[in-house]
């Protein structure tokens, strides 16, 4: 049973992915069904997209986030509105169910384009680049123990699709970049 109370901000974070593609969110729909009518919108917090609507009535709320009439990833959600024991303060519970970042990690030889071993001291002159259908995070490279490779290392919620990784030395590819790596499903 819902009941009244002050106005309240709900607001919390999206990723706007369908299909393991990142789709712009000047496409994005919103729909809210809940105890009230709220107008929920839109607002870009440094990284992060979130979905923000206002209420003055405790109940569930099902926040719906489609592009071209498709959900994106966790869509639609339940956010449950209600009252702190003391009745003053309203909390919120989001369903969300969790977004997995999972970690792409390989090794490539330190060699430039002439097979000439890179010097460890020459690091900094090193540079790693990764075009992406999705947003990556956590983007880095460096040296294996025994200095004669690099691991590179990124993260990405994408399940499939094509990564290009560029590593660049004094501003050159090294051996072998760039390199592709193509995530696919299982079949």
């Amino acid at each position: 049973m819902e009941e009244t109370i002050n106005r309240t901000t709900i607001q919390f974070p999206i990723r706007p992915i369908i299909n393991g593609q990142e789709v712009p969110s000047s496409s994005l729909s919103l729909s809210v069904d809940g105890p009230v009518n709220v107008t929920p919108n839109l607002q870009k917090r440094g990284e992060s997209l979130m979905v923000v609507f206002e209420t003055t009535s405790t109940g569930v709320y099902k926040v719906s986030v489609t592009s071209g009439g498709e959900h994106i990833q966790n869509s639609p959600m339940n956010v449950s509105v209600g009252k702190k024991k003391d009745g003053e303060t309203p909390k919120k519970e989001t369903q969300l169910p969790p977004v997995f970042t999972s970690p792409i990690v390989f090794d490539v030889e330190a060699l430039d384009e002439d097979e000439k071993s890179i010097p460890a001291s020459d690091d900094s002159g090193v540079s790693l680049d990764v075009e992406s259908p999705v947003p990556i995070s956590n983007k880095s490279f460096k040296r294996t123990a025994d200095g004669k490779k690099y691991t590179v290392r990124f993260e990405t919620a994408a399940t499939e699709g094509q990564f290009v990784v560029s590593l660049k030395h004094q501003g050159k590819d090294i051996l072998n970049s760039p390199f592709t790596v193509t995530l696919s499903k299982k079949t």
